[in-house]
């Protein structure tokens, strides 16, 4: 397997950059430790396994989190290649973030972290995207990448405040995960829920509940958000005209992309591709 590692920017309090690799045969495990607290934004489909954890697929809809040292593997599921974006964060800002939520988190400073993932805003998607483009300036960065942890955190808590508790016994996590894989390798599909559910081999209405309480929305609002933010990084990563990037993820009819993204990003395609270019991190006007 190769892997690379690319710092995008540094600053007084954070460093950000990219991690790519690239396996040799499907499946390929990457065996690796987290040498710092982090937040890590995939930017592709990722079956990830922390020290003491089961499997989850991670996916660009949510945000994983690691504590220093924490021990796991990794292997891609669409594609050999994996990319993630990641922020370092200092124990002590990451502490203050949590703090408003749990205050015990001063006793366990070297594992501040009681979750591996959380919901992840579509601002917040946006304005790190643009990180992945094109470096903006440090103090800039900093302010950014200061407001998207704290709002990663504070959803994470409040993710976690507002879940029903299972009822459905402990092969919930699997079934959702067997879901999320399923609707990741078929993107530019339309496969309803039923077919998701008999593919996964539980009934439509028990995945349903268990999809909505682990990721926080339904099988279909995950694709749709799924194909959206994968469509972002399409936009400023190639040159293909953006019809021929919609149909790609299924929409056959390019206006129709054009309105879902808008409703989503609150800005056209074509705008966020000339600011994902431009560098512009918090584009005036819509």
């Amino acid at each position: 397997m190769r892997s690379q590692t690319t710092v995008l920017v540094r600053t007084n309090h954070f460093e950000a950059g990219v991690f790519r690799s690239l396996s040799r045969t499907p499946g390929e495990l990457r065996h690796s430790v987290a040498r710092s607290h982090l937040v890590a934004i995939p930017r592709s489909v990722i079956a990830v396994t922390q020290a003491g954890r089961g499997e989850r697929i991670t996916t660009p809809v949510r945000a994983v989190f690691y504590n220093k040292g924490c021990h796991y593997t990794a292997r891609s599921v669409c594609s050999l290649r994996e990319t993630t974006l990641f922020i370092r964060v200092p124990a002590s800002i990451l502490a203050d973030a949590i703090r408003p939520h749990d205050p015990r988190v001063d006793a366990r400073r070297d594992q501040p972290l009681t979750f591996v993932d959380g919901p992840m805003s579509d601002a917040t998607y946006l304005a790190l995207s643009r990180l992945a483009s094109e470096v903006p300036r440090p103090g800039e960065a900093d302010d950014v990448l200061r407001e998207a942890v704290g709002s990663l955190i504070d959803g994470a808590y409040a993710e976690r405040s507002l879940r029903a508790p299972s009822r459905h016994g402990v092969n919930d996590e699997d079934y959702v995960r067997r879901a999320q894989e399923l609707i990741s390798l078929s993107i530019g599909e339309s496969i309803g829920l039923d077919e998701i559910a008999r593919r996964v081999g539980v009934s439509t209405s028990h995945l349903c509940q268990a999809f909505k309480r682990r990721i926080g929305m339904t099988t279909q609002e995950f694709r749709a958000c799924l194909r959206l933010r994968s469509a972002v990084d399409q936009l400023a990563a190639v040159r293909a005209p953006i019809g021929a990037i919609a149909s790609g993820f299924g929409y056959s009819d390019p206006a129709q992309f054009a309105i879902e993204f808008r409703r989503r990003f609150g800005l056209a395609p074509e705008r966020v591709r000339s600011v994902l270019r431009a560098g512009v991190l918090h584009p005036a006007g819509r």
